[in-house]
């Protein structure tokens, strides 16, 4: 698919939010994005799959700890995926720096068992 330049340089320019609410007594998450993707949902972490969707997809999300607990990830296992599109996406969300940037990896499988190429984006603390 081809997307136009235009297109491509306001999404460049687009800021999104994420507030992340972690809660390790009750091992739950909460993820709030605003921006041109938006999303709230609540996790349990270690605990059943939540549900959530992107557009047309549904999904079911695994919430885990990683690395030794250094982060956590969500499984994203697609309910309905088309033939062709991903069966999974991997997020997995790493403080750094003392808590001053959350890096966030992510990566799709599909069915024949390939993976995309990862996505590392960088997100800076905002004091409010």
């Amino acid at each position: 698919m081809c997307i136009p330049l235009i297109v491509r340089k306001a999404a460049n320019r687009m800021r999104s939010l994420h507030t992340i609410t972690h809660d390790t007594e009750n091992r739950s998450l909460r993820i709030h994005i605003d921006g041109i993707v938006k999303g709230d949902s609540i996790f349990s972490i270690g605990g059943p799959p939540g549900s959530s969707s992107i557009q047309h997809l549904v999904f079911d999300d695994y919430v885990s700890y990683v690395d030794d607990g250094s982060s956590i990830q969500v499984r994203k296992v697609a309910r309905n995926a088309p033939l062709d599109g991903a069966t999974e996406l991997l997020i997995k969300r790493t403080l750094t720096n003392d808590g001053r940037y959350l890096l966030l990896y992510s990566k799709a499988r599909f069915s024949d068992g390939s993976e995309s190429t990862e996505c590392i984006q960088t997100f800076e603390r905002v004091d409010q």
